[in-house]
């Protein structure tokens, strides 16, 4: 990938059994090899993920509260030994939450506010439980290293802040906030986020990483007017 110009395209991950079943084997396979690539960058581990079942994999992409949305190549020169298109970007956004973007005493996980709505919650519950404004969360962004510096990351950061702004707008919602927590020592995604568009909130202290060391992050939140989209 020498070449400035990468020949990819954006999917938006559905949550139907037949895609799921096509897309699983590569999103679990990008998403453990974010966190053996990049440990230091995520809250969650590599050893932790690795022994999901694969009804725990499977519930990330079957949530309605979950939409992932990916960057794949085009070029078959970069397929997976499978022939699947390679990943080259991912994240999630995660919403609306049933808490607000100042509550900073909520869980830091997100996808623990969200684990009920697997095979419970209709769009309607989700809705309805939903903190006003609707609050979202992106969640676990990651490009892959041979990719970076294409503006990946920020594609799919805007196509999650499109998706943001449309389901608020279509359920007669007038703004939306969606949040992000990254680590302080990491400048290259904070300055990332302040390109999208995020403001600093809050310094905030989280559970220390499995090898102690101290993990300061930042809350970044974003306001959007989904009355103006």
């Amino acid at each position: 990938m020498a070449s400035d110009i990468l020949d990819y395209h954006i999917l938006h991950l559905p949550h139907d059994p037949s895609s799921i079943t096509l897309h699983l084997p590569s999103y679990k396979s990008f998403r453990l090899f974010s966190l053996q690539t990049s440990p230091r960058s995520f809250g969650s581990t590599h050893a932790r993920e690795l022994a999901f079942s694969d009804e725990e994999w499977s519930s990330r992409l079957t949530n309605p509260a979950a939409n992932t949305f990916t960057a794949s190549a085009s070029s078959k020169a970069q397929e997976n030994e499978n022939g699947s298109p390679q990943t080259l970007c991912s994240n999630t956004i995660l919403g609306p939450l049933p808490y607000s973007p100042t509550s900073y005493s909520a869980d830091p996980n997100p996808w623990n506010a969200i684990s009920q709505s697997i095979h419970t919650l209709t769009d309607r519950d989700l809705f309805a439980a939903a903190s006003r404004p609707l609050h979202f969360r992106i969640n676990g962004v990651f490009t892959h290293p041979s990719a970076r510096g294409k503006g990946l990351a920020k594609k799919l950061i805007d196509e999650s802040l499109s998706f943001a702004k449309s389901w608020a707008a279509e359920r007669g919602e007038g703004e939306a906030v969606v949040s992000i927590i990254v680590d302080s020592d990491n400048p290259a995604a904070v300055g990332l986020y302040r390109k999208a568009g995020f403001k600093l909130v809050k310094e905030m202290e989280l559970a220390p990483r499995e090898d102690g060391s101290v993990r300061d992050a930042l809350f970044m939140t974003l306001r959007l007017d989904a009355e103006k989209f």
